[in-house]
Formats: C-alpha cells, sequence, structure tokens
C-alpha cells in the first residue's frame, strides 16, 4: 500500500476512538457583553449562521464581551460558559441551545437526538467577511468584484483541485496541458498559454502565504478547505506585481482548540472507455490542551484513471494521474490577544503520459514516438501572526514555497531526425509581510503595510536528437522587490470612499549560461527601478438595497530575462490598469433575487508573453499593448428554502492593438486563451432543515466558449465552444455522508486545449479532449 492510502486508511480506522465534529474556518469576531438574544444576532451576523433558542426564556441571560478569532462554535461555546446552557450542532452552520440538565454530561450523544427546529424560509443570509481584503470588510462593503466559493460548493470535487474552482464560476479560465502545468486567467487577462519564462497573471495565496510568482499553478487538492475567494483585478494596491487578472485566495480550515475532531473520504471512479480511479483522504484535528493550541494533519492520495490510448507504443489508457499530498497546522494562543499559526504543504503529481490526442488516430488515442511523462512537486512553509491592541489588527506573515516542474514531449514531427523535447524548472519564492489596519462600521477603515519577495526560478530545456547529441540552453532569473502600501476608506452618509496606493522597488537578473552543444555565450543581465500603482473606488448604496460601485486599479510585472534558441533576451516590464463599473444587490434580510452585473476595461501595455520560437524552444518577448473588454453578471434566486437557483455569464473581448511586428503577423488579434463567452446554470435542492437524513440534489449547466491558442497563423487555432451537465447527489447518514456524481452526463467531446506536445505546436491535430463521462461513489465519515 502506498504511503498516501496508509494515511487515509489509518484515519479512518481511527474514527470509532474519535469524536466527529465539525470543520470550520476561523475569522475575526467582536461580540459586546449584553444579553444572549443580543450576541448571538451579532454572532450569527460575523458568521453566516443560523443559532435557534429552544427555550425563550434563555433570550435575556447576560454575557460577557467575546474579541478575538476563532470559528462560530467556539464563539458560541465561549458565550455561553457559565451559563445553564448547552450547545448542540445540527449542521456546518446551523446550532440549537437548548437548557442544560441539572448534572451535565461532558458530551453526550443523544444531545443529538434532539429535534432540530424548523428554520423559517427565507432564512436571511449572515454576511460574508472578504479574506482576502485584508481587513475585516463584509462582503457587501468591500469596493471591488469578489467572488467567493464554499467549502459545501466543492463538496465531493476536492480532488479536483483548480479545475473544481474553475467550474463553480465563469470568471476562470485555465489552459489544460495537465495539472500542475497550467496557467490561470482571470477577467480577459491573458498573455499565452504556456507557462515559463514570465510572472503568473493571477497571484495565488494559501491563507496568507503566496503560493507562486512564475511558473504554472500549483494545483492543490482542495481538502479540509473552508473556502475560496477570487478577487478580479487588477489588484495592485494589496498584491502588487503578478495581479493583473486578480488574485486567488484559498482560506483552509484552521485548528481547533476546542474539539478532537476526524474525519475521512474514500470514493471511486469510472471513466468511460477508461480506467478505473481512486480517492482517499483524512483529516485529524487534535487540541493540544494549553495556550490555546491544536494540530490539525490533512492527507490525502488521488488516482485518475486514464482514458486516451498511446496506439504506436501499444499502452492503454496512457494518462493516468496520481496525486499525493498533505497539510500540517500548528496554532496557539498563549493570549486573548495573539495568536500565532505554522503551516506546511507538500504535493506530488506524477503524469504517466500526456494528455492529448490525435484526431488522424481517433477520438480517444493517438500514436507517439515516446512516453511523455512529467511530475511537478510543491512544497511550502509559513508562520503568521495576528493580534489585536486598542483596536488595531496586527498581522505579519513569513513563507517560502519550492516548486519542481519536469516533463518531456514528442519532438518527432515534423522533423525525422529529432525526437524529444525535454524541460526542466525550479523556482523558489520567498515572501515576508507585515501590516497593521482598522476596520470600523460601514465599511470605514485603514491599512498601512510592507512587504518583501524574492524569487528565483532556473529553467534549463534540452531538445534530443536521434543520431546528434542534445541541444541545451539553460537560464537563471531573479527578481526582489520591496514594497509599502496602504489604503484608507471613509463612508459619507450611503457613500463609501476608497483610495490606496502601492510603491515598489525592484531589482532583478537574468544569467543565461551556454549548454551542452550550444554556440551562445553567457550572458549576464540586471536592472533596477521603482513603481507606483495607485487606487481609488466609491461605493454608494441606494434606498433599494441596491449598490453602484465603480473602481480604478493598476497592476505591473518587472522586466526579466529569457532565453531561447537564437540567444538572450531581456523583457521589458509591462503595465495593467482597468476601470471598472458595477451594479449589485448583495444578499440580505428578505432577499430571494441577488446578484451583480460589471463592465471592466482595461488597457494593457507592452505586454509580456512566454512564446514558442521557430525551433520550438519556450522563451518569452514583448508582443506590444493590448485592450481587454469584461462584462459579467452572476444571480441568485432562492425560490423556497430548499431550492436555490444560479447563473452566472461573462464575455471577453480581449485584442492586441499594436503589436510587435517580429513576434505577432495578425494584427488586431485576440488574446490567447480568453474565451469569448463562459456561462453556467446550476440548480441546487437541499432537503428541509427538520428532515432527519440530510439530502442535497443539484445539476449544472456549463458552456465553455471559444477562444484561441495563440495569435497569428500557426497557433491562432480555436480551441472551447462546448457544453457539459453535471449531477451531484449526497445523503447524510448518521456520521456518514454518501455522494454519487455524474460529470460530462452526455459524454460531449470537446476540444479543452488546441495542444498536444509543446514541440509541436504547428500539429493542428493534436489537442487535449473533454474528460469523458465520468460516474462517482464515495463516503465521507465524520467531520460536518
Amino acid at each position: 500500500m502506498r504511503r498516501g492510502y496508509g494515511i487515509a486508511a489509518a484515519a479512518g480506522a481511527a474514527l470509532a476512538l474519535g469524536s466527529p465534529a465539525h470543520a470550520r474556518d476561523m475569522t475575526w469576531i467582536e461580540i459586546q457583553a449584553g444579553t444572549l438574544k443580543a450576541g448571538l444576532r451579532a454572532l450569527g451576523a460575523q458568521t453566516r449562521s443560523s443559532i435557534a433558542l429552544a427555550d425563550p426564556s434563555m433570550a435575556d441571560l447576560k454575557i460577557g464581551k467575546i474579541r478575538g478569532r476563532m470559528t462560530a462554535d467556539q464563539a458560541l461555546r465561549r458565550m455561553v460558559r457559565g451559563l445553564e446552557v448547552d450547545v448542540v450542532v445540527l449542521d456546518s452552520s446551523s446550532f440549537r441551545l437548548v437548557p442544560a440538565p441539572r448534572r451535565r454530561p461532558r458530551r453526550s450523544a443523544n444531545l443529538t437526538a434532539l429535534p432540530a427546529p424548523k428554520i423559517q424560509k427565507m432564512q436571511p443570509r449572515a454576511e460574508i467577511i472578504v479574506t482576502a481584503s485584508k481587513r475585516q470588510t463584509s462582503r457587501s462593503q468591500y469596493q471591488g468584484i469578489v467572488q467567493t466559493i464554499e467549502a459545501d460548493d466543492l463538496a465531493q470535487a476536492e480532488f479536483r483541485g483548480t479545475e473544481a474552482i474553475e467550474r463553480a464560476g465563469t470568471s476562470l479560465s485555465s489552459t489544460h496541458l495537465g495539472p500542475g502545468r497550467d496557467k490561470l486567467f482571470l477577467r480577459g487577462v491573458g498573455d499565452s498559454s504556456f507557462s515559463g519564462h514570465t510572472q503568473a497573471i493571477v497571484g495565488q495565496y494559501l491563507g496568507e502565504a503566496r503560493l507562486n510568482y512564475s511558473g504554472p499553478d500549483p494545483d492543490l487538492r482542495l481538502y479540509d478547505i473552508a473556502r475560496t475567494e477570487i478577487l478580479l483585478g487588477p489588484q495592485g494596491t494589496l498584491y502588487g506585481a503578478g495581479s493583473l487578472g486578480g488574485i486567488m485566495r484559498i482560506e483552509p480550515n484552521q485548528p481547533d482548540p476546542d474539539h478532537t475532531q476526524l474525519y475521512a473520504i474514500l470514493s471511486t471512479s469510472a471513466i468511460k472507455g477508461g480506467a478505473l480511479g481512486a480517492e482517499a483522504a483524512a483529516m485529524v484535528n487534535l487540541p493540544l490542551g494549553w495556550s490555546e493550541g491544536a494540530v490539525r494533519l490533512v492527507g490525502y492520495r488521488v488516482r485518475e484513471g486514464g482514458y486516451i490510448d498511446d496506439v504506436a507504443r501499444g499502452v492503454i489508457n496512457s494518462n493516468r494521474l496520481d496525486i499525493s499530498g498533505g497539510r500540517a497546522a500548528l496554532a496557539v494562543a498563549p493570549d486573548g490577544a495573539w495568536r500565532a499559526e505554522m503551516l506546511s504543504v507538500w504535493q506530488d503529481i506524477e503524469g504517466r503520459d500526456a494528455g492529448y490526442v490525435d484526431r488522424r488516430v481517433g477520438p480517444l488515442a493517438r500514436a507517439a514516438a515516446i512516453a511523455q511523462p512529467y511530475s511537478n512537486r510543491f512544497r511550502l512553509v509559513s508562520t503568521t501572526l495576528r493580534g489585536e491592541q486598542e483596536g488595531v489588527d496586527i498581522a505579519a506573515n513569513l513563507s517560502h514555497s519550492h516548486a519542481r516542474l519536469r516533463d518531456i514531449f514528442d519532438a518527432s514531427e515534423p522533423l525525422p531526425n529529432t525526437l524529444a523535447l525535454a524541460r526542466r524548472e525550479m523556482s523558489d519564492v520567498s515572501s515576508a509581510e507585515i501590516r497593521v489596519s482598522r476596520s470600523g462600521s460601514a465599511g470605514n477603515g485603514w491599512l498601512v503595510g510592507g512587504s518583501m519577495v524574492d524569487s528565483r526560478t532556473r529553467f534549463s530545456s534540452s531538445l534530443l536528437y536521434r543520431s546528434e547529441a542534445p541541444f541545451e540552453t539553460n537560464t537563471a532569473a531573479s527578481i526582489r522587490e520591496y514594497i509599502l502600501f496602504g489604503e484608507a476608506s471613509e463612508a459619507i452618509g450611503p457613500l463609501a470612499l476608497s483610495i490606496g496606493a502601492r510603491a515598489a522597488r525592484w531589482r532583478g537578473r537574468g544569467l543565461h549560461m551556454s549548454g551542452a552543444n550550444s554556440p551562445e555565450a553567457p550572458f549576464d543581465w540586471s536592472d533596477a527601478g521603482w513603481k507606483i500603482l495607485p487606487g481609488a473606488s466609491a461605493l454608494l448604496t441606494l434606498p433599494s438595497d441596491i449598490q453602484l460601485l465603480v473602481r480604478y486599479a493598476e497592476s505591473y510585472r518587472p522586466p526579466t530575462a529569457a532565453a531561447s534558441s537564437a540567444g538572450f533576451i531581456a523583457l521589458s516590464g509591462d503595465h495593467y490598469s482597468a476601470w471598472e463599473a458595477a451594479v449589485r444587490r448583495p444578499d440580505g434580510e428578505g432577499r430571494t433575487l441577488t446578484g451583480a452585473l460589471s463592465l471592466s476595461a482595461g488597457r494593457w501595455r507592452n505586454v509580456q508573453a512566454d512564446i514558442i520560437d521557430h525551433a520550438g524552444y519556450l522563451t518569452a518577448a514583448n508582443i506590444g499593448d493590448a485592450r481587454t473588454l469584461t462584462i459579467e453578471t452572476n444571480a441568485q434566486l432562492r425560490l423556497s428554502e430548499c431550492l436555490t437557483l444560479n447563473g452566472a455569464v461573462t464575455m471577453n473581448r480581449a485584442i492586441v492593438n499594436a503589436a510587435e511586428p517580429s513576434h505577432i503577423i495578425v494584427a488586431e488579434g485576440r488574446l490567447p486563451n480568453i474565451p469569448d463567452m463562459n456561462a453556467r446554470l446550476a440548480v441546487q435542492y437541499d432537503s428541509p432543515s427538520s428532515a432527519k437524513n440530510p439530502y442535497r440534489l443539484s445539476a449544472t449547466l456549463r458552456h465553455t466558449g471559444r477562444s484561441r491558442l495563440g495569435i497569428g497563423p500557426e497557433l491562432g487555432r480555436e480551441q472551447g465552444g462546448f457544453s457539459d451537465v453535471d449531477l451531484d447527489a449526497s445523503l447524510k447518514l448518521g456520521s456518514a455522508k454518501l455522494h454519487l456524481g455524474v460529470s460530462n452526463l452526455f459524454d460531449a467531446a470537446g476540444n479543452r486545449f488546441a495542444l498536444g506536445s509543446l514541440a509541436q505546436p504547428a500539429e493542428s491535430d493534436l489537442f487535449v479532449p473533454q474528460t469523458p463521462r465520468r460516474v462517482s461513489l464515495g463516503i465521507r465519515i465524520g467531520g460536518r
């Protein structure tokens, strides 16, 4: 048995020894001393929880002040300490307070058998706090466009990683070269279909820790995640370089010092015409018993069955994928005002072979000269300190990530003497940030901070021949930034204004080293400079609860260096600025219809892009200037207590309008990998709150619009333009939850990515297809 499966199996066997509890995210909670009724109302609003009183006479009981970062469960139990009240957990966001018996049991199983109060229809949803705002800003007061994907929205899809986040909305899009090798895009901002020398367009974070700077999406699996926040860009004021399209912040569940928690997930899946897949994951939370400390451990192992045959080599279902990983977190709070969190993450992705097909061979087949395996290793360590002094919140983070990508591509066509292109990339990113902030009512507040980022990347490419020595090229690039940033907001009646700025001092260096059989001479490049990024916004709340938003923001990427088959290339930095306007109706009491409509128009100067040169090498260049226009709308209609309808549409127009003639041949070319329109419609039915065995049924229709692989006659071929349907059902039986899911119900066969081998970019018959119909069956034991 492999190690990953062993961890999950051991945790599953230990379920009988642990008391299942609920894994929830921690947030900043502040409740004034007063009556229990008032405290419950405030707690529900701050944590999006439903809390019922079994006995109305308890409403006037007195409680003390509560302040700090904790879960709703922790806050509720601290609130009733010393009172003759017991807390009954109904589900992940619902609680019931009942009078305690004269002799309080330590933990009685029959408490959970008490009938749950029927929640009134159209119950108001409590306010969501946008953690990525770096202040305790509620979603209705956040002066920008944010998409929040809750843990329940990703339930039973954790094994899909970033793809699950992409499918939960319409703003995020991705290449599909393979997990651990993909590039992300937001809001029509896309430079190329390849991930290499240039900095990422979408900033990615796990809590406070930065995941990447350049290179591909690490594609972490989403086990034990509280929620994911997507802030549409640019986000230069708060997040700086590499946030042109926006940022994606994944919030893991925090260690819980009040409960021993344990859950395990086991599932299997079958792909039409392919091999079986399997999933095993487990989480354990252990209170330390001192300093409000706890340890939280997560481990997982996923195998995705292959479904593509390589007929030339006689390999069936060759594109099997194995992913193993884990997370360990330690949190202590020796003082109620301070909390320290330490986090480590590891994940390994092993692709047995490439995931593309050749339409000349068959719908799910190809004939390659060699196997094309790849691997991605990702490691992260992070330490965060949070505190509060006299109403001022303080946060500091120090993190370091390491990523290593190795892959090989078939290069046997069109030249008969070439065999393969081998690529190796290693990147290390260190970051530190400290900030202080104050959050007031109605969105008032301020934020001041400083940070440092150091990114070091090494690239190596080798073109292998059948009868000659390989041709190699090697490049090392580094960038270091020192940053000061700030933001302030003030409400004047129904109008809230915000202004901010970021000042960055950067220094970059690039070193090109001659490889074997390379005629190029070594080259050393360095540069330095300053960048100022202003931002401003205004939010007007009308009496009808309709909000009008106007926002201006900027972001950039500093100069960098790349190697090509012709020698060394120094790239100028690029700069993106955008205006956005939106009208929205946030969640609130009695609102059955909520949603938003936004328009963003941006100008992108001196676009950096990863490209493939005439010899097939992945290099980079400044390709010109571009303009983007994005229209987005989303809506949620709560038809009843049980039935909810969700819909979203994103339309993009992204055009290169001032191209460099040496790289772009077609004028007014579309930026690559930006769909013209993505759409999503989902219907969800949840069982009544009084149901003995809660269940959920959902169906989702998603359309992926047409986009282009690249720019110009050779790479300008289309991809996308397909739709698919997913069905999901879950049933809770005691501490277990059963799940049945079907993805791509009608077995649609579309072109997800119009590239097969990176060494054969002109081969238009090679492409990555949709995954055929997949049926999965799983069980979750313990937890929420």
